[in-house]
């Protein structure tokens, strides 16, 4: 872990102008929902304006990745800044009951908060914190899939892979990601299966991110280091096993992507949830692909029962769950399919986005909002 003041002073100052913007906009009985760990110190800072204004405002706040053990949080300097922060919100909510319970768990050790099943008591107020399992717009992927355009690049891309099984990987360039992991594991893969090589290709799409930051300039080095040693080692003339796109790509082309893919692969080192699992198996009704998923990703508690699991920093792992899903049986893979696909349809965004913004315990918005809501 890296701390610096000078990074403090500028992450306070972010929070304080979005304070500042926000309490100005709001209206009396608006609701605020904030988001992720950019901005944990908002709800206190907004609290403390709109009451100056005799603004009475629900605050939601979500946060978007896992919520770490103590024994990492409790090392950070402005840990207790942060908890004060977020704790002015109304309802906090997380991916998974661990990152709940992580929470809870630093309230109670480090700023004397008392929690009471899914209540926090501080500072005479009471904040419900819970689970939510966030999905995504499954009829936007069904509908994209009926798409003439999508339906040619579907054709185009069986037409290209017609002798190939394809691994499909989508990521930003990110360290959480597992990237370089994935590539070695990929690379294990094939030492021991030789025989795959001209059989099976890896897409991997890496979408830019934060291209300007040193951290990330050296991991884009590192995976482009080991792309072309995997390259270079099992690519012929003919055929190679790997296809990597460092771009972002359309939503059509992602959702041809998924729908001729045999296996999606994520190796995600920590991930809050990684949504590509769910959009993949939004597209996979007619394949009934089989998801390999990094057991640190907020998503493998939800789907472990119809996932392949492994640990992302065990290669030898990671290429027999590679193996395991490339030479499963049709019914098998149906049957794990079938499991992905009744929690995918069931968690959709909708139904996370009214649990979370019309939670009972939250003062009621605007009446009228509600009625026609």
């Amino acid at each position: 872990m890296s701390f610096g003041n000078e990074t403090w002073d500028a992450y306070q100052r972010v929070n304080e102008i979005f304070a500042d913007r926000i309490s100005e906009e709001a209206a009396d009985g608006d609701l605020i929902w904030v988001h992720d760990y950019h901005l944990l110190l908002l709800p206190r800072l907004l609290r403390e304006r709109l009451h100056a204004q005799n603004k009475r405002c629900p605050i939601g706040f979500f946060l978007h990745t896992p919520f770490p053990a103590d024994d990492f949080w409790r090392g950070l300097p402005v840990q207790k800044q942060l908890l004060d922060g977020v704790l002015g919100s109304d309802v906090i909510g997380f991916h998974t009951d661990e990152y709940k319970a992580n929470f809870a768990g630093a309230c109670s050790s480090h700023i004397g908060a008392d929690i009471e099943g899914d209540k926090i008591h501080y500072n005479d107020r009471t904040i419900t914190i819970d689970k939510y399992v966030v999905g995504i717009d499954c009829q936007r992927f069904a509908s994209a899939i009926e798409d003439p355009g999508v339906q040619a690049k579907i054709q185009e891309l069986e037409a290209q892979y017609k002798d190939k099984t394809i691994i499909i990987g989508v990521d930003r360039m990110d360290y959480t990601k597992g990237l370089p992991e994935k590539l070695e594991g990929f690379r294990f893969f094939l030492d021991q299966h030789p025989e795959w090589s001209e059989k099976v290709v890896l897409i991997q799409i890496a979408i830019p991110s934060r291209e300007d930051v040193k951290k990330y300039q050296d991991l884009e080095e590192e995976v482009n280091k080991l792309v072309g040693q995997i390259t270079g080692k099992y690519a012929t003339p003919k055929s190679t096993p790997l296809l990597y796109i460092h771009r972002s790509v359309s939503f059509a082309e992602l959702t041809a992507l998924y729908s001729v893919s045999d296996v999606c692969l994520l190796t995600s080192r920590r991930d809050g949830m990684n949504l590509v699992a769910s959009e993949y198996v939004a597209c996979q009704e007619a394949r009934h692909g089989v998801l390999v998923l990094s057991e640190f990703t907020g998503a493998a508690v939800f789907l472990k029962h119809g996932s392949l699991l492994f640990n992302p920093a065990n290669a030898e792992g990671l290429s027999n769950a590679l193996y395991e899903a490339l030479t499963m049986e049709k019914k098998e893979r149906k049957k794990l399919y079938e499991k992905l696909r009744s929690f995918v349809t069931t968690n959709t965004r909708l139904v996370v986005i009214f649990s979370i913004i019309l939670p009972p315990q939250v003062p009621p918005v605007l009446p009228e909002v509600r009625q026609n809501s």
